[in-house]
């Protein structure tokens, strides 16, 4: 084994073929083996971290756009607040004006029934003087 040679260059199988110690040899399966698995298991994580990775992306773009939503549902729930409110003041002024308007012209028929009263009146005055006027003229 040479000193500056790189772990991954090494080829462990051509050590244990060329290994005549049966320990040596057995310890160098075991490390074959952990070796193995650690390079099984490093591409295994890697795979699970790349995939881990995209979806997280995905996850983001997701909650990205379904935060954009809720901010679009929070603006248009304002503006038919505002619109709503709007509205109410508009109507409740609209409520007043007529309410005012009726209370006038409540106050004019009141005054037109009450002059009407008093033609009436004076009309019946009117109306019994000149039935009175005419009696007295057919009685002489």
């Amino acid at each position: 084994m040479a000193p500056n040679q790189p772990i991954e260059t090494l080829d462990i199988s051509l050590m244990i073929a060329a290994e005549n110690d049966p320990k040596q040899r057995a310890f160098l399966i075991v490390l074959h083996n952990i070796n193995l698995s650690l390079e099984a298991n490093t591409t295994t994580v890697k795979e699970i971290s790349e995939k881990l990775e995209s979806h997280l992306e995905a996850f983001n773009q997701h909650t990205e756009e379904d935060q954009k939503w809720v901010n679009q549902g929070r603006g248009a729930w304002k503006i038919v607040a505002w619109v709503i409110g709007i509205a109410q003041v508009l109507a409740t002024g609209a409520w007043v004006q007529q309410r005012m308007d009726m209370a006038a012209l409540d106050q004019t028929v009141r005054k037109e029934l009450i002059e009407h009263a008093r033609t009436d009146s004076r009309m019946d005055s009117l109306e019994k003087s000149f039935q009175n006027h005419i009696s007295e003229t057919i009685k002489k």
